[in-house]
């Protein structure tokens, strides 16, 4: 099930295009590990993304140009390894399906309240990281879905949807929703919150918090009645809670792509507590929480 859940925890390896190293004089470019992985006991697996980076500066990117190109930055022959804090360990194999290193968590179940430890070595280079698991998940989550006729003839949805913060302690979430519909080209279609996907209980403990959201269900047209009809679908409701790490590194990335053109304002920095020589990336557990609701006419 958690396998869909967040497209944007499972696809966070930092080369999204091929990269062309153009020769330069000026410039000396230095390269590093990128390692990214994201554990939960509501999770089905352990999974670590591993890659070599190189700065922007002094490179070429073109998104046109074949996979194979990008494959030359995977790492493959790492070895990788989690440990919890009685020194029990689990190994992640390479997986050539998804190019990512992974196992079951059925070997290696995840605790709320744990501390982890991740273990990279690669041609003798030690690359380590901790993380503490959230104990908290939220219980319940709260919605209302308004429905107005607009001027052209149609129907505009809006999604509210709130939950209580956990209590007694710090915590930082995400929230998102997505409409699961029975279609094999376009099965899944998001919602936005913008800014009010990221929430902290700055406010204080157990504050109800909330988000909000337009969207539009899938309509199909029967014409032997010549009406058109809401298709199957469900309305997916979900909440994260992270460590502050990985709610950082979220919120960086949804604000530096929204001021990426803006010269008056700098990019934030993404966390980084890789340890080791040209290690950078992140290790940071999360609880997840999800409401499924059926959409009916």
């Amino acid at each position: 099930m958690l396998r869909r859940l967040f497209y944007l925890l499972s696809g966070f390896v930092l080369l999204t295009g091929c990269i062309d190293v153009v020769e330069t004089d000026i410039i000396e470019i230095e390269e590093k590990v990128y390692i990214s992985s994201f554990i939960s006991p509501e999770n089905d697996s352990l999974t670590v993304n591993i890659s070599r980076t190189l700065p922007a500066l002094g490179l070429e990117f073109d998104l046109n140009v074949p996979d194979d190109n990008i494959m030359q930055f995977l790492i493959r022959d790492a070895d990788v390894r989690v440990f919890d804090s009685s020194g029990n360990s689990v190994f992640l194999p390479f997986q050539e399906n998804n190019l990512k290193y992974s196992q079951s968590a059925n070997e290696f179940p995840i605790l709320p309240g744990e501390t982890y430890e991740l273990e990279v070595l690669i041609d003798g280079r030690v690359y380590t990281a901790s993380c503490t698991i959230p104990m908290g998940n939220v219980e319940a989550i709260q919605e209302e879905i308004n429905i107005m006729d607009n001027e052209f003839g149609g129907r505009e949805y809006t999604l509210n949807f709130g939950f209580n913060d956990i209590l007694n302690g710090d915590n930082f979430y995400y929230l998102g929703a997505f409409l699961n519909i029975d279609d094999e080209f376009d099965p899944r279609r998001e919602l936005f919150f913008d800014l009010e996907a990221y929430q902290t209980d700055v406010l204080g403990d157990g504050t109800p918090l909330s988000a909000s959201s337009n969207f539009f269900p899938v309509f199909d047209f029967d014409v032997e009645n010549d009406s058109v009809f809401l298709v199957e679908q469900e309305l997916v409701l979900q909440v994260i809670n992270a460590e502050e790490s990985l709610y950082q590194l979220l919120r960086n990335r949804y604000l530096n792509d929204l001021n990426e053109f803006n010269p008056f304002i700098e990019l934030a920095i993404e966390p980084n507590n890789i340890n080791g020589n040209g290690g950078t990336g992140l290790f940071a557990g999360y609880r997840y929480f999800e409401k499924r609701i059926p959409l009916a006419e």
